[in-house]
């Protein structure tokens, strides 16, 4: 996995990149290819100062990327131009007012968390920075096959670093099911379907349920029912999973709407590796 950031705001000119929320951008990179341009998901959220990039490598063009990235000589930095078109997409449900919803859940499949790391990021500097107290409740839920997938994408937090934070709206250190040390609104459970940890590799910063898969229909359950003390009555559910995953999601929400009298609006987001 490589990371590529920049400033969101040019030393230059002053001039700020702005975007929303799980947008993407095209990016090509000139001395691989001035006629590639390859779409990925900014995985930061616009309230940091940073523009933030994870790309698995995959390809041919990932893996020249890759290559550049290794041959840097100056620091952590590439040396290289990269050219970024967009921003482009958006979330299709109405995730900005702070009238429409009080109840989220954010649910991620590998490396599908990217957009979902965007958006919760968002939602808790709107809540903790910008006093949108309409937010009750907050539920991220990131699956993955393996430990080392964790690895990839938290290796500050799994070194005991506490800079530059993959999920700075948690805090790693209360277990069970952590919840933010600033606001109890949000909720953060990691799965591994590997059975047990590689103790060689530690994430007990994070709790993580192994062996196992997230429960979506209770999770979507617990969450709905909160959601019926709220006069607005409905939920935000976001997806970035598989196919099969999200096809049993949206009808467990099309369910759970009938028997709730709870209104689920989903957002889905596929990933193709």
């Amino acid at each position: 996995m490589l990371r590529i950031q920049f400033q969101r705001e040019r030393v230059d000119t002053g001039e700020s990149f702005k975007y929303q929320a799980g947008q993407y951008v095209f990016v090509c990179v000139p001395e691989i290819s001035l006629l590639e341009w390859h779409p990925f998901t900014i995985s930061s959220s616009p309230t940091e100062v940073a523009v933030t990039f994870h790309i698995k490598v995959v390809g041919d063009w990932t893996q020249r990327l890759r290559k550049l990235t290794e041959s840097a000589d100056i620091g952590n930095r590439l040396p290289v131009d990269m050219l970024v078109e967009g921003p482009y997409g958006g979330v299709s449900i109405d995730i900005y007012r702070p009238q429409t919803y009080s109840h989220f859940v954010l649910l991620s499949e590998d490396i599908g968390v990217l957009p979902m790391r965007s958006v919760v990021t968002w939602l808790h500097h709107e809540q903790t920075s910008r006093n949108r107290d309409s937010i009750d409740r907050v539920h991220f839920v990131w699956s993955v096959h393996t430990q080392n997938e964790l690895k990839t994408l938290l290796p500050n937090e799994i070194s005991g670093k506490d800079t530059d934070s993959f999920f700075s709206a948690a805090n790693p250190r209360q277990k069970s099911s952590f919840h933010d040390e600033i606001t109890d609104a949000f909720t953060f459970d990691f799965y591994v379907e590997e059975r047990s940890p590689d103790i060689d590799c530690p994430t007990d910063n994070y709790y993580v349920h192994y062996g196992c898969q997230p429960n979506y229909l209770q999770i979507l359950r617990d969450i709905g029912t909160d959601a019926k003390q709220n006069p607005a009555h409905r939920v935000a559910v976001l997806l970035c999973t598989s196919n099969h995953s999200s096809t049993n999601i949206v009808s467990t929400c099309l369910t759970l709407s009938k028997t709730l009298q709870v209104s689920f609006d989903v957002h889905i987001e596929n990933f193709e590796f």
